[in-house]
């Protein structure tokens, strides 16, 4: 997932794309450009290699513990709890029977014969 969301970042970069569009000019003799590629098998090759590489360094270790805070952002900051009357009065039920969910009631309370339920 790291590989796939920061690849972008090295790929669009202006500075990485006027470096390698400068040395490909400068092998090949004329101006390379998107528009006008090198599409040599030497050119392809390379950039197969090169492809590869960049896949390996953004998956290590370091660069994920790096880009964490990037591609999973720490959640938790968004829901902390506070401390107020609001949360207060839903926490905390009025009667017994509210936290006792849908079941029969478990209270022996006196029903209309005289009976304990």
């Amino acid at each position: 997932m790291y590989v796939y969301l920061i690849h972008p970042l090295l790929i669009t970069n202006p500075l990485v794309m006027h470096w390698a569009f400068a040395a490909l000019s400068q092998h090949y003799g004329r101006e390379i450009t998107v528009w006008s590629p090198a599409t040599d098998f030497g050119a392809c090759a390379v950039l197969s290699l090169v492809a590869l590489l960049v896949t390996v360094l953004l998956s290590l270790p370091l660069t994920r513990m790096l880009a964490s805070p990037l591609v999973e952002p720490p959640i938790h900051r968004l829901f902390r709890q506070t401390t107020g009357a609001v949360d207060d009065a839903v926490s905390k039920p009025e009667d017994s029977r509210s936290r006792q969910g849908w079941g029969p009631a478990t209270d022996a309370t006196p029903c209309a014969n005289g009976n304990a339920r």
